[in-house]
């Protein structure tokens, strides 16, 4: 309930500031909470606070007769409200995982410590052929990606062939600026770690979706190669693969180190289930995905990304004032620490462990 109540909260909070920023500093009359809630189909009490919230920080005052109105611009040096447009993945995603939070998190709260006015909207798309219209149809300032499939890279590109300030996070574009996750580097450090710990049977979850998984598998072989060791040591499992799967794999093979990416919460039960993860088995996961019920043992990657997001958000605010702004590859450094029972007991960055080589 608390997290359907969030969920709409910013519903209605990002279409108040998307109606503002919409009209170009032209003031815009809102209905009543009570109207609103009807609306968007959500609780008189969650619009009423949404509203507060917006009045609060200087979007919105009240009527006398009624309902709220926007804000005029003020003088004062700040611009006027800038909207950027979000997509992840496909642009199709009914709910928001916590690794893609934390991105978003950060490219957010970056833009918000400026001193101009920069607002985000989540957009929802029912074909990547609409981006465009999309993006028109809400006055967007530019985009920021997240994770974009190649379709929706491509229609981005095109976009910003045409003049639109756009930027890609985690996936890499030739022709965008792009703070990316260095996945092969990770899997060359991760393995060879691994094989310097003796373990020799590794297990690689993989993700379902085939333009992700094509591309890790791409990154696994590239590691594979440059250590010298052959794919065949490395079993690689889909994330989806049913229950029956995972415990005939299991029953086959002892495994003494998995790598979870993404991290799969019933395969990782079915191996404590099966096997003493502090002891026998090496487990690799995600900063994300180390819930506090886990008391995890073992490395956990953590993607340190203020300083990337940055300067990527430099880039797309670069764009916004010279279309002619040249494209930046901005690598996310990364750190290994490991954990015990579920607490840090030591940390060795990439930077680091490349100095010992």
């Amino acid at each position: 309930m608390r997290w359907s109540a969030e969920m709409d909260f910013m519903k209605i909070r990002s279409y108040i500031i998307n109606q503002i920023a919409s009209h170009g500093g032209v003031p815009v009359k809102f209905p009543s909470s009570r109207k609103l809630a009807q609306k968007f189909g959500t609780s008189q009490p969650t619009a009423l606070r949404t509203i507060r919230d917006l009045i609060a920080d200087g979007y919105l005052v009240p009527c006398r007769n009624g309902g709220t109105i926007s804000c005029p611009q003020s003088s004062s040096g700040r611009q006027e409200y800038s909207l950027f447009g979000t997509v992840t993945v496909l642009g199709k995603q009914a709910f928001i995982n916590n690794y893609f939070m934390r991105y978003e998190s950060v490219v957010g709260l970056d833009l918000l410590n400026r001193d101009e006015t920069y607002s985000i909207v989540p957009l929802k798309l029912e074909s990547p052929s609409l981006l465009e219209q999309t993006v028109k149809d809400n006055n967007l300032k530019g985009l920021i990606l997240y994770d974009a499939a190649p379709i929706i890279l491509k229609q981005a590109e095109e976009l910003h062939a045409k003049g639109l300030p756009v930027v890609s996070v985690i996936r890499r574009s030739e022709h965008l600026s792009s703070a990316y996750t260095q996945d092969d580097v990770f899997f060359r450090d991760v393995i060879v770690r691994l094989r310097s710990e003796g373990r020799r049977t590794i297990l690689l979850t993989v993700h379902t979706n085939p333009v992700r998984s094509a591309l890790l598998h791409k990154a696994v072989a590239d590691a594979c190669r440059e250590c010298g060791i052959r794919e065949s040591d490395l079993t690689l499992v889909s994330e989806s693969e049913p229950p029956e799967t995972f415990a005939a794999l299991l029953k086959r093979t002892t495994f003494d180190a998995v790598i979870f990416y993404p991290f799969s919460r019933r395969l990782y039960d079915m191996l404590a289930d099966s096997t003493d993860l502090k002891e026998q088995c090496r487990i690799v996961i995600q900063s994300e995905s180390n819930h506090k019920e886990l008391n995890f043992c073992g490395l956990v990657i953590t993607n340190h990304l203020e300083t990337a997001i940055s300067q990527l958000n430099d880039n797309l605010l670069r764009q916004c004032r010279d279309p002619g702004t040249p494209v930046e590859q901005i690598k996310i450094p990364y750190s290994f620490a490991e954990f015990e029972n579920g607490q840090k007991i030591s940390t060795e960055t990439e930077e680091k462990r490349k100095e010992q080589k």
